[in-house]
């Protein structure tokens, strides 16, 4: 029987390399517990746009922010929040820094009806937040999207655009008459 070194320590560092790849994925690797209702323990998730806003031993509601917000995803949040507070805490919607763009940003929040969804709530944003003593409570399982309609001012760099090509047609409708 014939002993191979080389072939043996080239196995035993390959066991190695695997057995620290492995620890590293499972030691590196994010974890999530469970949820009891009402009750938040250490929780970590690796899903980005999950967040939890409640104390220990709070009821809690899951509710959903989608659109042109600056922080869309799932929040959990205490039971008995308004839609102002879920706003403010999702960082309102996302805006633009273009000076001859008008923003029109609508709030939609939709609730399940029985086996349905259906619009409960809709306001432009400046309404919700205006009257934020006055927003509606937020329920389990709400839908709350942010809809950004954008249109932009007309000015001379447009008035030009449409101009230039237009001389430039009726230059060469000349030059092709005059000939």
């Amino acid at each position: 029987m014939s002993f191979n070194a080389p072939a043996s320590r080239a196995g035993a560092r390959l066991a190695v390399v695997l057995g620290l790849f492995v620890f590293i994925q499972i030691a590196g690797a994010p974890y999530a517990q469970a949820q009891e209702f009402g009750r938040m323990d250490d929780v970590e998730t690796n899903i980005n746009a999950f967040y939890y806003l409640v104390e220990p031993g709070t009821a809690t509601i899951q509710i959903s922010v989608f659109g042109k917000v600056q922080n869309p995803g799932v929040y959990v949040l205490e039971d008995g929040v308004n839609l102002s507070l879920l706003l403010g805490l999702s960082g309102g919607p996302t805006s633009t820094n273009q000076p001859d763009v008008k923003q029109t940003t609508t709030v939609r929040m939709y609730r399940n009806s029985g086996s349905m969804r259906s619009l409960a709530y809709e306001a432009s944003f400046d309404e919700v937040m205006d009257r934020a003593a006055d927003s509606p409570t937020l329920s389990e399982g709400d839908i709350v999207i942010i809809d950004v309609e954008q249109k932009r001012k007309m000015n001379w760099r447009d008035i030009f655009t449409v101009i230039g090509p237009l001389l430039s047609t009726l230059l060469l409708i000349e030059r092709l008459t005059a000939n």
